[in-house]
């Protein structure tokens, strides 16, 4: 699932959704975000850490059935800047590489190591909680396989 939507709540409570590109390393859960720490995004993170992310693995609307078949996941968890550099900059090389196997993400990172250290913010969610589901035929159509049975 490469897109997810983060939510977050400023400290009265306020929330505000905005789309991210998350990505796994190590066991761990990473998003990143531009402008320098200053949107309302990374205000909210630095006013309340604790955060969701809402990821849709697969939709297909059933138009017959007035149904949708789907797959989707629930990541809640409290958010970390990542500050060391060295590893912001492995984090952002993992991300081009996710997001553009094709090129050369070492050189890409190179290139914008000054505009990633000076307004690039890579954050990492320490999960407390995932949850998800999957509807008819939407679970073999994304895992490739039958659901397994319940345990009774």
């Amino acid at each position: 699932m490469h897109h997810a939507v983060l939510g977050t709540a400023d400290a009265s409570g306020e929330p505000y959704a905005v789309p991210v590109s998350p990505f796994m390393a190590d066991g761990r859960l990473f998003f990143h975000g531009m402008g320098a720490g200053t949107g309302r995004k990374a205000t909210n993170m630095r006013q309340n850490p604790r955060v969701s992310l809402c990821f849709i693995g697969y939709a297909k609307t059933d138009e017959a059935g007035m149904d949708v078949d789907y797959v989707s996941v629930i990541v809640a968890g409290d958010v970390v800047e990542v500050k060391d550099k060295a590893e912001k900059m492995h984090l952002m090389k993992m991300l081009m590489a996710r997001h553009a196997p094709t090129q050369d993400s070492k050189k890409a990172v190179a290139d914008r190591e000054l505009k990633i250290e000076a307004v690039t913010g890579v954050y990492e969610v320490k999960i407390r909680s995932i949850s998800g589901k999957a509807k008819d035929a939407a679970y073999p159509a994304f895992f490739g396989r039958q659901r397994p049975q319940s345990k009774s």
